[in-house]
């Protein structure tokens, strides 16, 4: 019976351990959110070339290779996106590039991510300016 009721409080212990550890987290995610940079961009004035964007938060990190023409976003890629359900977020890197401009709509479902990605697309498009 000793035995059990040890189990039972390590378990206890454990268990309120993870909870505090996911509280941490999310709440570290959140405050991450609201610091994530949004810049304002004129793509008339960002120049030709490739410029490499990054933004991150704890939980999701992305890095991007964004490419202006003749002031037009004409490809984005996305070298890294360590993320935990936000894939689907990717997809919006084609509305992006369809309308010229980091400011789109984000991914249901995929909040985060789509946050992610559109600050280091800004972030990107931001080292073009001359």
């Amino acid at each position: 019976m000793k035995k059990l009721v040890m189990i039972l409080g390590i378990i206890g212990i454990i268990v309120v351990a993870l909870i505090g550890v996911v509280m941490k987290l999310g709440e570290a995610q959140k405050n991450d959110m609201k610091a994530l940079r949004y810049e304002v961009i004129d793509m008339s004035k960002v120049e030709n070339g490739d410029y490499e964007g990054i933004a991150e938060t704890t939980l999701v990190k992305v890095t991007v290779m964004v490419t202006v023409f003749d002031h037009q976003i004409t490809d984005i890629v996305i070298n890294r996106h360590d993320n935990g359900k936000g894939q689907p977020a990717e997809i919006i890197v084609q509305n992006m590039i369809e309308q010229n401009n980091w400011e789109v709509d984000g991914v249901s479902g995929a909040t985060t991510s789509s946050n992610v990605i559109k600050s280091a697309v800004s972030n990107a498009l931001s080292k073009g300016i001359k």
